[in-house]
C-alpha cells in the first residue's frame, strides 16, 4: 500500500514538472518577466536598471533607460523637457519586441507632457528593428533639423499620440520620414510646421510634413498641417514599390505654401505604387490639390476636400483609379472643372461624388464639415466594403445608404425621458 502511494506521488510530481516545462516553452521568458523602467529629469543615470524599476528612483536620460529594455518591457518617461536626446540605432541598441502582444514600449508617462527638444528618433535599418511602440511624446525641433526617420528593413513600428513640429527640414526634406520601411503605424498624431518659416533656406528640398516610400503602412486619425511642402508625400523615385498604404480619418490643411523649389504642395499625395487608398479624410486650404492621385489601382473614398487649388486631381500616369463618395466643394474658382480633375488618367472611375453643389456643411468657416439635415450628400453614396465607419467612428450607414464625404449624418441617440410617478418599493434581502 505504501509503495502504491509512493509511486502515485512520484507520478504526480512528474506531471507537475512536465506542465511547468511545457508552459515555459509556450510563455517566453521575456513575456513572463516584462518590466517597467522609469526616466525623469530629476533622475540619475548612475543608478542600475534594477533601481530604475521604481518610479521614485528613475534614470535621468531616455537613452540610459533604453539600455535596460528587453522584449515586453516598458520605459516610462516622466514629465519634462529632454534636450538634444537622440533615440538613434547608430549609437545605441534598441531591442525589438517579438509581436504586437510582446512589444518594447517607450512612452510618456500617462497624463504627463514629455518633450524631446531638438531630438530625433532614428531607426536606420542596420538590423530588423521591429515591434516597438512610441507613445505620448512631443518632438519639438525648435527650427532645427530633426524629426523621425525610419529605414528598411525596419518594420512594425507604431507611433501613437505623438507630435512632431517645427522641423526646418532634413536631408530628405521632411519632419517625419517613413522611408522605405514597412508595416508602420502612425495613429492619432500631429505633424506640423515643417519648414513653415524657413524652408527656402534649404535648396531643392520640399519641407514635407510626412514622407513615405514603403509599403503596408497605416496613417489613421492624424492632423498634418502648416508644412512648407506637401502635407503627406507618398512617393518613390523608382516609381514603384509604394504599395498597400492606407491613409484614413485624418485632416490635412495649410500645407504646400513654402516649398523651396517653388512647387505648390498638396495636402495628400498618393503616388508611385499600387493599391493605396485614402478614405474619411478632410483636406482644406492646401496650396495644391486637396488629394492628388498618381498611382495604379488606387482609390479615394468618402473624403471631404474644400478650398484647395484643386479638389482631387488624378494625374495622367494613374491607371484604374477609383474616386467615389467624395465631397469636393469651393476648390479653385468653385467651378465643376476644379473639383475632381482627370488629367488624362487611364481607366479612371468617378461616381457618387458631390461636386460643386452646396453640401450644407454645419460651419465651413469654422472647419466643421459635418452635414446638416437636408444635405444632398445624405444617403447618396455607394456602399464601400472597406469604409465601415466615418471619420468619427460612426457606423456607416445611418440611413438608407452611405452618406457622401468624411462624415456620416447622425441625429445621435435620443435621450430617455425623465422618469415620473416613481414609487419607492421596499425589498427584503
Amino acid at each position: 500500500m505504501k509503495m502504491g502511494i509512493y509511486i502515485g506521488r512520484r507520478f504526480a510530481l512528474a506531471v507537475m514538472l512536465t506542465t511547468v516545462f511545457c508552459l515555459g516553452s509556450v510563455l517566453s521568458p521575456s513575456v513572463a518577466s516584462a518590466t517597467v523602467y522609469y526616466v525623469a529629469t530629476t533622475g540619475n543615470d548612475s543608478r542600475s536598471c534594477a533601481t530604475a524599476q521604481t518610479i521614485s528612483t528613475p534614470k535621468a536620460t531616455i537613452v540610459s533607460g533604453i539600455t535596460c529594455l528587453r522584449a515586453g518591457d516598458t520605459l516610462y518617461i516622466r514629465q519634462g523637457t529632454y534636450i538634444s536626446e537622440n533615440i538613434d540605432t547608430a549609437g545605441i541598441n534598441i531591442p525589438s519586441g517579438t509581436s504586437w502582444s510582446n512589444p518594447v514600449t517607450i512612452a510618456g508617462y500617462p497624463g504627463e507632457t514629455v518633450t524631446m527638444l531638438q531630438g530625433n528618433i532614428k531607426l536606420h535599418g542596420y538590423d530588423t528593428t521591429s515591434y516597438i511602440i512610441f507613445n505620448n511624446i512631443i518632438i519639438d525641433c525648435a527650427a532645427t533639423e530633426c524629426g523621425i526617420y525610419l529605414r528598411d528593413p525596419v518594420h512594425h513600428i507604431r507611433f501613437s499620440n505623438m507630435e512632431v513640429m517645427n522641423s526646418t527640414t532634413s536631408s530628405n526634406g521632411a519632419g517625419m520620414i517613413a522611408g522605405n520601411a514597412s508595416f508602420l503605424e502612425f495613429l492619432n498624431s500631429k505633424i506640423h510646421d515643417a519648414g513653415a518659416g524657413n524652408c527656402s533656406t534649404y535648396a531643392n528640398q520640399g519641407c514635407y510634413g510626412f514622407y513615405i516610400n514603403g509599403h503596408d503602412n497605416l496613417i489613421d486619425g492624424c492632423q498634418i498641417y502648416n508644412n512648407g511642402g506637401f502635407g503627406l508625400h507618398m512617393y518613390s523615385a523608382s516609381g514603384h514599390g509604394v504599395d498597400n498604404n492606407i491613409i484614413r480619418n485624418s485632416i490635412f490643411y495649410g500645407n504646400g505654401f513654402n516649398d523651396a523649389r517653388g512647387l505648390v504642395g498638396s495636402g495628400l499625395l498618393l503616388s508611385s505604387g499600387d493599391n493605396n487608398v485614402a478614405y474619411n479624410n478632410i483636406a482644406y486650404s492646401n496650396a495644391g490639390d486637396g488629394i492628388s492621385v498618381n498611382c495604379t489601382n488606387c482609390a479615394a473614398y468618402n473624403n471631404t476636400v474644400y478650398s484647395n487649388q484643386f479638389g482631387i486631381g488624378v494625374n495622367s500616369v494613374s491607371t484604374n483609379a477609383i474616386i467615389r463618395n467624395n465631397i469636393a466643394y469651393q476648390n479653385g474658382n468653385g467651378s465643376v472643372a476644379h473639383q475632381i480633375v482627370d488629367w488624362g488618367a487611364a481607366g479612371i472611375v468617378v461616381d457618387h461624388n458631390l461636386v460643386a453643389v452646396d453640401p450644407y456643411f454645419v460651419n465651413a468657416s469654422a472647419h466643421n464639415f459635418s452635414l446638416q439635415a437636408g444635405s444632398p450628400g445624405i444617403d447618396a453614396g455607394a456602399t464601400i466594403n472597406v469604409v465601415t465607419t466615418d471619420i468619427q467612428g460612426i457606423a456607416r450607414s445611418q440611413g438608407a445608404a452611405y452618406d457622401i464625404g468624411a462624415y456620416e449624418y447622425s441625429t445621435g441617440s435620443t435621450p430617455l425621458p425623465t422618469p415620473s410617478n416613481l414609487r419607492l418599493i421596499s425589498v427584503s434581502p
